[in-house]
This record gives structure tokens, sequence and C-alpha cells, in this order.
């Protein structure tokens, strides 16, 4: 079975799962820090073409559809997809813009400079990193941008729950590391990135096995401060942290 085959197989048992999503979902609230940055960067889209990566049900893509935007929605469980269907069959408005496409995103077969913005959350430790970048220099027009949350690779509390207590159950992911930065800003364009996260990630463990406790959201304003903090004060910590957002505009 193909690589990708594997990770549609997963993804697919991943989406019938409603314990499963419900517990991801409690993990994700504990971090929103970085989401809610990504966000904020990426500034009026009304009215842009948005390629959503990696979109699973479509919980950004509904935030994006509702921005004004069109929202071509890529993914490769079409289980996943079926969800964002439903939803638009049943008429949710925010979805009449919405077009969820199954794809393979190294190669998207979409035309050339189509989109205006491209955006995931978590999906280069599954693609090969030149080739989706420069299938994603491909696709976008002069002056668009390519704005993604990433796990970076080297934070060692994130190593040690990826060896452990990951849901993937294999080590071979490719999270992305600050050195590729260089590389996006030579073959791409300008490129900016903010870390998020050292010490905060012990709430992972705590998520895993403490699930409900009260005391997850009581750590994490802290924790995330702490981090912050050293992050803004000490830069050589920033290849250390977990996750990063990356903002690359395409000359």
């Amino acid at each position: 079975m193909s690589e990708l085959s594997q990770f549609r197989e997963f993804y697919n048992r991943r989406y019938s799962e409603s314990e499963q999503r419900r517990e991801h979902a409690e993990i994700a609230d504990l971090f929103s820090d970085a989401e809610e940055y990504a966000l904020s960067i990426l500034g009026d889209i009304s009215g842009a073409t948005v390629l959503d990566v990696g979109c699973g049900q479509g919980r950004l893509t509904r935030y994006l559809a509702a921005q004004g935007a069109m929202v071509i929605a890529a993914d490769i469980s079409l289980v996943a997809l079926r969800g964002i269907t439903a939803m638009s069959a049943a008429g949710n408005p925010d979805l009449q813009s919405v077009f969820p496409v199954a794809m393979d995103c190294h190669c998207t077969a979409l035309p050339a400079r189509v989109c205006d913005v491209i955006v995931g959350q978590s999906v280069l430790m599954y693609l090969d990193h030149l080739t989706f970048f420069t299938e994603c220099k491909r696709v976008l027009r002069n002056g668009g941008r390519i704005i993604l949350l990433e796990q970076l690779a080297r934070n060692p509390l994130a190593v040690a729950y990826r060896r452990t207590l990951s849901v993937h159950g294999r080590h071979d992911l490719r999270y992305f590391d600050l050195n590729e930065v260089s590389w996006l800003e030579q073959h791409i364009g300008p490129t900016q990135h903010r870390e998020f996260y050292l010490s905060a990630v012990t709430l992972k463990f705590l998520a895993r096995y403490l699930p409900g406790w009260q005391m997850h959201g009581l750590l994490a304003h802290p924790l995330t401060l702490l981090d912050a903090m050293l992050l803004d004060h000490l830069p050589f910590l920033r290849p250390l942290a977990w996750m990063t957002v990356l903002e690359c505009v395409r000359l």
C-alpha cells in the first residue's frame, strides 16, 4: 500500500470515530493562540479564491467561506469530504461557495495561478515539502500567499508525545524545520514566521491521561504566556517551539 493510501485509510477511520474527534477537539482548544494568530493575518479575503489544504471536515473551510471567500476544500479522505458535502446539501449558507475536492496536494490538477491564498493546518508532516511548495507556487497568483499552521520537528516534549502517544503509530512523518525558511524565501518569496508553545506541550500529555480534567484550561493561560515571553526574548529557542505560523508571499 502506498504512503498516500495509508494516510487516506487512517483518516477515513479517524473521521468515522466520533470519540476520537471529540478528544482531538479538546486538545486543539488548549492551543488556540496559534490558530487565532493565523486567522488574524489572513486579512480581507472576500472574493478571494482560497485553497484549504487538508480541510478535514471543514472547520476552517466554514470560517473562510463565512468571510466571503470561494473555497476549494481539498483532502484525501472521502469520509471527511462527505461531511462537508452533506452540510452543503442541507442548505448551510456558509458552504454555498465551498467546493470539496479529493486530491493529492503534491499535484492538485488545478489550473496555474488560480488561487489567491493557500491555507492549511498540520499538513506538511504528510507531504514532501519541496514538491508541495513547488505546486503551491504553480497554483498561486503573483502576490498570492501561503499561510500554514504547522508542527515543528524539534520540541523535546512534542517528540516524546509522538513516540509514545501519537495516534499515527509511525515516526517517519515530515515535520517542518525552520531551516527550510531560507528555501521558501529563495524559491517562492518573502516569508515570515511566528512560533508558539514550549512548555505548554505538557498539556497534551495531561489531556490524554486525564481527559476532562478542569485544570487543563487553568494551566493553559500561564504556560502559553510564559512560552510567548521566552520565544519573544530568546530567539534561539524558536526552533524548539512546537508550532509555527508561516506566511509566504509568491513573487
